[in-house]
């Protein structure tokens, strides 16, 4: 049962004599964003078994479809009409540039994983643009540059004068930019300096990408500057009333797996969003059939009985048997002169005070090839959590090794499926306080198949070593029985990169590691076409058979999506049943930005049954290391920020101090030395 006797608690979950039941409704009166709220469907992910946490994720991630409570979803007409007129912006940007009658740039940015969907987005598009024939026009930003894309570096998140001046740099020649900013909680402040800067230059389209009510957004103030991002967002919606250069694009999936941590569900959706505006849009300028990305008018029919228990139901705008052509020459016009606006209510809010746009009368009301595209993604989600048992083997296979103190494990794969494993790796410091080296992606051509911006970073250190011959070099050689390999694969020759891997698959194979596959393919794929991809030395082989497979100029559209979501739950699973996480709350986050600040404090008073005051105080014990810290509690946040950084379990340290368990630091650390796992410290 997932039983807590704490008042702090109780904010979020309703106590029932000795067991907490999940609060199944929210009020937009209360102060907690959503993506910071436990998820009830979740609530026992850490009592279950592997399979039982796999199926968890599924129900779990059916909310970014069927959306959360009373708030719209991405299926609610609303926020279709947004994405229709998004596109066709899109669109008439690309023709433009196709036509050389423009300079116009497409910029995607965000802190942390929406840095790095960022990044494989813009790669994405600019790989297919190059397919086509044409200049590539995206861009990404992401707090910290590029070290970012692989390490923690979560303070540079803090500083918006730096995002505006960051935006301001790439976009200086642009005629036309189209600007996204990603910030999954509506809390980066990185994001809102940009946001700030763009929707006052007359050259930008602005959207704001996040998944909570805009009265809902960070509110506390930064150092080094003079708003938060509550003002800035609120400012952008209220433009948006008026203006078809301002749009918050917010669509609500509830809250995450594991409390707080929108690299799941809030990367998720933004991939989605992303691809979804962006397919649509080279679809009407490149002349290319919709049934090219989401297969032909023989593609499997959805029906309600393939759906998993929570998933939503289908609308009735499913992908119709023939998929609309579009042409490059129908790209409509979608400017203020042919829309009026209209306002609803959407459960308790009223959207007008929300300034959610509905648009009438306008070509941005036929959702029919937007819808398509989402109902693929839906298919394709659905597809993912097939294989229960096969993702549950492999799920077990990593947690038995991280388990052990010397455990590891490596994701191998190449093109964007390699870097699919190295965002995933890359994301479990912050999320888990595993150590840099414990959980590893490599790519297959290394930083030259990454498409960054800065280039090669392999000097910048081991951690930035990340080819298929920095693995032989650095990995091989020590692999043990205490480390996995997951090598990420596709059935279509050119995506998989095994002929490139080669000696290195050979070699795992033969050494003590515990070795898995994970291959993505089409419904049409034999069993003898993958002979040449398996081989009985893996512990586990995992074939997802999506639907359709579209790799449209080699860029597996919706099967990076599908291999998301299934690394997701893998790493998510395994730090699980390692014990990092206590009921669905993380519980050795590492403190590394004033947002994590704040969420930690939070953490320690809900499992520690205390005032947040007491919180703050055992949070700062436990960075300084020190039981009296009254020294230090007038320092800035970027001070604690600077000092939590070096150090190691500071929220479990904290947990004893604010619990009771322990009454000092010294006698905290032991206990914590002695430990089997995290998790039984709090119980």
């Amino acid at each position: 049962h997932y039983a807590r006797s704490t008042e702090s608690r109780a904010r979020s979950l309703r106590l029932t004599g000795d067991q907490y039941v999940p609060r199944l409704s929210y009020s937009p009166q209360m102060a907690t964003r959503i993506t910071e709220l436990p998820n009830e469907l979740t609530a026992n992910i850490d009592s279950v078994d592997a399979a039982g946490i796999v199926r968890l994720l599924r129900q779990s991630d059916a909310q970014l479809f069927a959306g959360w409570g009373a708030h719209p979803s991405i299926n609610d007409a609303a926020i279709l009409t947004k994405i229709s007129c998004l596109a066709v912006k899109a669109a008439t940007l690309l023709k433009e540039n196709q036509q050389k009658e423009g300079e116009n740039v497409f910029v995607f940015s965000g802190c942390g994983t929406s840095g790095r969907i960022a990044w494989i987005c813009s790669r994405a598009y600019n790989r297919l643009l190059h397919h086509l024939g044409n200049k590539p026009c995206f861009h990404y930003l992401t707090s910290g540059g590029d070290v970012s894309l692989i390490i923690s570096n979560e303070l540079p998140e803090d500083d918006p004068p730096q995002g505006a001046r960051d935006l301001e740099a790439i976009t200086r020649d642009a005629q036309q930019v189209m600007f996204f900013g990603v910030t999954c909680g509506l809390s980066a402040p990185y994001v809102a300096g940009q946001i700030d800067y763009a929707m006052h230059q007359s050259k930008f389209t602005t959207v704001l990408i996040g998944f909570n009510p805009v009265t809902l957004a960070r509110d506390t103030r930064i150092e080094k500057w003079h708003r938060t991002c509550k003002d800035v967002f609120l400012e952008l919606e209220e433009l948006s009333q008026r203006s078809e250069k301002a749009v918050v694009l917010n669509p609500i999936v509830g809250p995450e797996p594991i409390t707080g941590s929108t690299r799941m569900k809030g990367g998720s959706m933004t991939e989605i969003l992303l691809d979804t505006i962006f397919t649509t849009a080279f679809c009407q300028v490149f002349d290319i059939p919709l049934q090219q990305l989401i297969g032909s008018s023989n593609s499997p029919t959805h029906h309600a009985h393939s759906i998993p228990s929570s998933s939503p139901t289908l609308h009735a705008h499913s992908i119709p048997s023939s998929s609309p052509t579009l042409h490059a020459h129908s790209i409509p016009s979608c400017s203020p002169a042919h829309t009026t606006r209209s306002h609803a209510v959407v459960g308790n809010q009223d959207t007008s005070k929300a300034a959610v746009q509905v648009f009438r009368h306008s070509p941005c009301d036929d959702h029919t090839t937007i819808a398509s595209v989402i109902d693929s993604f839906t298919s394709v989600y659905q597809a993912a959590y097939r294989p229960v048992e096969g993702v549950a083997s492999l799920l077990s296979l990593a947690a038995d090794c991280l388990r052990h103190p010397n455990g590891h494990l490596y994701y191998v794969g190449a093109n964007t499926f390699g870097i699919l494993g190295l965002i995933d790796s890359s994301e479990m410091v912050d999320t888990y306080g595993s150590a840099p080296e414990e959980v590893r992606g490599f790519v297959v051509g290394g930083w030259r198949d990454c498409g960054n911006q800065e280039g090669d970073l392999s000097d910048k250190g081991p951690f930035f070593r990340i080819s298929h011959a920095h693995f032989s070099e650095d990995v091989l050689p020590r692999l043990s029985a205490h480390d996995c390999v997951i090598f990420l694969g596709s059935s279509l020759a050119g995506c998989d990169g095994s002929g490139l891997l080669g000696n290195v698959t050979e070699r795992v194979l033969s050494s003590p590691a515990h070795c898995g596959l994970l291959i993505v393919a089409d419904m049409q794929t034999t069993e003898a076409a993958l002979a040449h991809l398996a081989d009985r030395r893996y512990c586990s082989t995992v074939l997802l058979r999506l639907p359709f497979y579209s790799a449209l100029g080699k860029e597996p559209l919706f099967a990076g999506f599908a291999l998301k979501l299934v690394l997701n739950a893998i790493s998510t699973g395994a730090n699980v049943m390692k014990g990092r996480v206590y009921g669905n709350t993380m519980i050795n986050l590492t403190v590394a930005n004033d947002k994590l600040f704040f969420r930690s404090v939070d953490i320690i008073s809900d499992l520690s049954a205390c005032h947040s005051e007491e919180a703050r105080d055992s949070l700062l014990r436990a960075i300084y290391q020190q039981d009296h810290v009254e020294k230090h509690q007038l320092l800035p946040v970027s001070s604690h920020i600077t000092a939590a950084t070096q150090q190691n379990m500071v929220i479990p340290l904290a947990i004893l101090l604010a619990s009771g368990q322990c009454s000092t630091v010294a006698e905290a650390v032991q206990v914590i030395s002695e430990a089997r796992s995290l998790r039984t410290l709090v119980k």
